[in-house]
């Protein structure tokens, strides 16, 4: 399975100011960036990437849905999704170190759960601040809608780690 990255320049304007929408000025691949994603067992994918500065030199990634399992012949195999996962990667273009969390079953689990049972979190953002970290989670749950779009939005939730030493240290 291969994924791609890009890198994309962006002349940016004021559209309040009447100007028009930001033009793709170039295009490129970014190989160094496709590389920290490559993985054939554990993690192998997952959308809804945001990154949060830690420190310097330690970025955690946030994802949302994450597929969990191994990728052979460029296909996964034994995969399962999950709805949250995270990574942290040491310095610029270290290896990212993923959490996956387990259920009491000991299969893959999402991380992060609203404490009301009611759906899933997605995460969305983060910003790290004075020894806290702070987490923009949107709450999510199924419809009746058998689209691949049969879900909605919730909630919006702040979650707060006030001790993210296992995030930040090292």
């Amino acid at each position: 399975m291969r994924r791609s990255w890009v890198i994309v320049w962006f002349a940016l304007t004021s559209p309040a100011l009447g100007a028009e929408p930001p033009v793709v000025r170039s295009a490129a691949p970014a190989p160094d960036l496709d590389a920290l994603f490559e993985r054939a067992d554990g993690w192998i994918g997952a959308d809804g990437a945001h990154s949060v500065a830690l420190s310097p030199r330690r970025t955690l990634w946030l994802f949302s849905d994450t597929w969990v399992g191994k990728v052979r012949d460029g296909r996964r195999t034994d995969a399962t999704i999950v709805n949250n996962t995270v990574g942290v990667q040491e310095g610029s273009g270290g290896r990212l170190a993923y959490t996956v969390a387990r259920g009491r079953d000991g299969k893959p689990a999402a991380l992060i759960v609203p404490a009301d049972g009611r759906g899933w979190f997605w995460l969305q953002a983060g910003a790290a601040d004075r020894g806290r970290l702070s987490l923009f989670l949107n709450q999510v749950e199924k419809t009746d809608d058998k689209s691949v779009f049969g879900f909605r939005s919730v909630g919006l939730w702040l979650g707060t780690v006030m001790d993210p030493v296992f995030w930040t240290s090292g």
